[in-house]
């Protein structure tokens, strides 16, 4: 994120706008199928032992 985030204005500013709008939107993609993987596959939560314990 932080990658794509900070080097995304140099990108775009030597021409190059079609390959910075591609990183953030593959960015976006990719955080939108990994992240409930990693909340409800791996149990990466935030409070992960109230979770297992109350519910």
């Amino acid at each position: 994120m932080m990658i794509s985030s900070g080097m995304n204005p140099f990108i775009n500013a030597q021409g190059f706008d079609r390959i910075g709008m591609l990183t953030v939107v593959l960015g976006a993609i990719v955080n939108m199928i990994l992240d409930p993987i990693f909340i409800f596959v791996f149990y990466l939560r935030k409070n992960y032992d109230y979770y297992r314990l109350y519910s």
